[in-house]
């Protein structure tokens, strides 16, 4: 019978305790996690230090060129394509190595543009049922009925160079006067503007006159009598209203692609603001003082 010699026992011993030591799997685990984190490490430099030049590369370049300038490259011309792509690309890759698009205001906003690029490529809804579209339209038939447009004169009364009262009387005398002589004496301010105007619309008048009374008179006093006195950014005016047209919308038939494009658009912004919300909602917003 051999006999073991007493050093052969002893690594024996120590292994089995070894085996069974939570401290010895503790290391070896974390020399696992290392040895794994580095490769991966290793793996990802190496991946982002390779660029490969590919024929879907080769094609995208060359039609690229071919929109730009109308002509489809020769060999010369590719291989110039593929070497200002390089370039390109390992600048483009030391930038973002370097960390220069933190915090870069105009590098956020493009990023921001070109997402919701291709969220709203992506919401492009279908066609409609004729009976949706038609319900749609009825729903907005004011936005199809072209703005009402008003020719009228007028008189225009200074308040700056007298008082309001003043001025409200002088233009209450002319309208009376007004009333038996025809025209109406020219007896007014001189105003910087005309004192007579065709086809306005209520945008045309407010942006000249101001969201005043005056404005919102246009468009109810009757025609052809002298009304007045009221007041705009300018001032008090006697109006007499020489024209109104107040359209009607050409109807559905007629409309139907516009309210059909319409439809489309709003129908995408509508999707567009729903994905925006369902992104949101993957964040935690968190307020600190």
């Amino acid at each position: 019978m051999t006999t073991e010699q007493p050093g052969n026992q002893f690594a024996r011993r120590l292994l089995a305790h070894l085996r069974q030591s939570p401290l010895l799997h503790f290391i070896l685990l974390g020399i696992g996690i290392f040895i794994l984190a580095h490769w991966h490490d290793n793996s990802e430099a190496a991946a982002a230090r390779t660029i490969i030049v590919d024929s879907d590369l080769t094609e995208y370049l060359e039609n690229l060129y071919t929109v730009q300038f109308g002509l489809v490259p020769d060999q010369t011309t590719r291989d110039t394509l593929i070497s200002n792509y390089l370039r390109e690309e390992v600048l483009y890759r030391e930038a973002l190595r370097q960390g220069l698009a933190e915090k870069d205001e105009i590098i956020r906003r493009r990023l921001i543009q070109k997402m919701q690029f291709l969220l709203e490529d992506a919401q492009i809804p279908a066609e409609p049922e004729p009976a949706v579209l038609l319900a749609w339209y009825q729903n907005h038939e004011s936005d199809y009925v072209p703005p009402a447009r008003v020719s009228f004169t007028h008189v225009y009364f200074s308040i700056e160079n007298s008082q309001p009262e003043m001025a409200g009387k002088r233009a209450e005398s002319m309208l009376a006067a007004a009333a038996t002589v025809e025209p109406a004496p020219p007896r007014g301010d001189r105003f910087a503007l005309d004192s007579q105007y065709q086809n306005l619309t209520p945008l045309a008048a407010r942006q000249l006159f101001g969201q005043t009374p005056f404005v919102d008179a246009l468009f109810t006093l009757p025609v052809g009598v002298w009304s007045g006195p009221l007041q705009s950014g300018f001032g008090l005016h006697l109006i007499k209203i020489d024209a109104r047209d107040t359209p009607q919308s050409p109807g559905f038939t007629f409309l139907q692609n516009r309210v059909l494009a319409d439809w489309q658009t709003q129908a995408s912004a509508d999707a567009l603001a729903n994905t925006l919300a369902t992104l949101q909602a993957r964040y935690t917003v968190v307020h600190k003082p």
